[in-house]
């Protein structure tokens, strides 16, 4: 199994992929290898981007939190937060000036996005559920029952206060909640960056969504290489057989990784894979 995260990684700054990595890809799947997508992103959210690339029969989505039979659109495993949780966490970021979003199954709740919280939606979140053909709900007060099926809670706002409010939540949930965040969009109108802070149950990253996959494909650990570029790729560099790292990764993954590739303007994925394929890496 190839796993291979999405954004800063297969795709480039126009959001798409170059036909080399299309190539090397079909190269990977005729060689009998498992490729499978691993991002952060939604299904719905993913489709537009991977249109080109030779379909893989399973994705790993909302970072692990669910993983998807691609062409049905098919949830197969879920990691569903407590609704009850989700309130108290609202709660708490409720008057933050950004609004909260919380991410549902859209198969279950009929929509993607609730939005919540007595905040503005931030300019790049607004561009992203259009751009996206997000499904979205707006609801100020929603019930226990309005957060049923949610997979992640999160917030776009600048950094040190996305530092403070992680703070809280740990010193409040600590071991019930796992979180990290990374620059977010950034729209040339922007004056700061921001970040998004994602919140999930504890124990849901893409790893998790890798090893349900590859018991399920009777594939060994040591079978699987895994390449990203992000903080949320952090378990599945340092768990996998082969990690690589992209070279435009940030630190903290080009440290954790095995090996570092090309960055994703000059088709990284597509010089890992050959190099996993020739044995030169594993």
């Amino acid at each position: 199994m190839i796993a291979i995260d999405l954004d800063g990684t297969l795709l480039n700054q126009h959001v798409r992929i170059s036909q080399r990595n299309i190539d090397a890809v079909k190269k990977a799947q005729d060689a009998g290898v498992l490729i499978v997508p691993c991002t952060g992103r939604a299904w719905r959210e993913s489709i537009g981007p991977l249109d080109g690339m030779p379909p893989p029969p399973v994705g790993i989505f909302v970072n692990g939190a669910v993983v998807t039979e691609i062409p049905s659109a098919e949830s197969l495993s879920l990691v569903v937060m407590d609704p009850g949780l989700v309130s108290q966490v609202i709660e708490i970021l409720y008057n933050e000036p950004e609004a909260v979003l919380v991410f549902r199954e859209g198969n279950l709740a009929g929509y993607d996005y609730l939005v919540t919280g007595g905040g503005e939606l931030a300019s790049n979140s607004t561009w992203w559920f259009r751009t996206s053909n997000a499904r979205v709900h707006y609801l100020s007060a929603p019930s226990t029952d309005d957060l049923l099926h949610c997979l992640r809670i999160s917030i776009v706002a600048v950094q040190p206060r996305i530092v403070q409010i992680i703070d809280r939540l740990d010193q409040k949930y600590g071991p019930q909640l796992s979180m990290h965040h990374f620059p977010a969009v950034q729209l040339p109108s922007d004056r700061e960056v921001l970040h998004v802070l994602e919140i999930f149950n504890a124990g849901v990253d893409k790893w998790r969504g890798i090893n349900w996959i590859a018991e399920r494909h009777q594939i060994d650990i040591a079978e699987i290489a895994t390449v990203g570029d992000q903080v949320n790729v952090l378990a599945m560099i340092q768990n996998a057989g082969c990690s690589i790292a992209m070279g435009n990764a940030v630190e903290s993954i080009k440290a954790a990784a095995d090996y570092i590739t090309f960055d994703n303007e000059s088709d990284g994925v597509a010089h890992a894979i050959d190099h996993v394929l020739d044995g030169v890496w594993g």
